[in-house]
C-alpha cells in the first residue's frame, strides 16, 4: 500500500508530461476501463446478485413436504422449517438436519414420453427390410 502511494504521484506526473509531448491518450484508457467495468457489472455481478435474491426468496418460502436438493446432494422433503436448520426427510423414516442456506429447489425428472419409444421404432428398419 505505501509502495503504491509513492509510485501514484510519479505515473500522474509521466502521464501529464505524456500529454503535452502530444501523446494525448488520457481518455482513452479511461473509457476502456469504464467499459471493462460495464461488462463486468452486467456478466457476472448483476446475475450472481439476482440469483442470490431468488435463493433468499426461495428459502422464505421453504415448507413441508417440499421437494428439495442439498448442496451435498442430498434429496429428500421437508419435515420441519426452523429459523436457521431445515429437517429434510430423505427416506422413510431418515430425517436430517441441514442447514437453511445450503438448502436448494429440486425437481424430478421429468418421465419419459411413451410416444417416443413408437416414433423411435418407426424410424428402425424391420428385420424383413433388412434383407431386401
Amino acid at each position: 500500500m505505501v509502495g503504491l502511494l509513492h509510485v501514484l504521484p510519479q505515473l500522474l506526473i509521466a502521464q501529464e508530461a505524456a500529454a503535452e509531448e502530444g501523446g494525448g491518450g488520457g481518455l482513452v484508457p479511461l473509457i476502456s476501463l469504464g467499459l471493462m467495468f460495464a461488462v463486468l457489472y452486467f456478466m457476472m455481478i448483476r446475475p450472481q446478485t439476482k440469483q442470490a435474491k431468488d435463493h433468499q426468496q426461495f428459502l422464505s418460502t421453504l415448507q413441508k413436504g417440499q421437494e428439495v436438493s442439498t448442496s451435498g446432494g442430498l434429496v429428500g422433503k421437508v419435515h420441519a422449517v426452523g429459523a436457521d436448520t431445515v429437517v429434510v426427510e430423505i427416506a422413510k423414516d431418515v430425517r436430517v438436519t441441514v442447514v437453511r442456506s445450503h438448502v436448494y429447489a429440486w425437481k424430478a425428472p421429468a418421465a419419459p414420453d411413451k410416444a417416443a419409444p413408437s416414433e423411435k421404432s418407426a424410424a428402425e428398419p424391420k428385420p424383413a427390410e433388412a434383407k431386401k
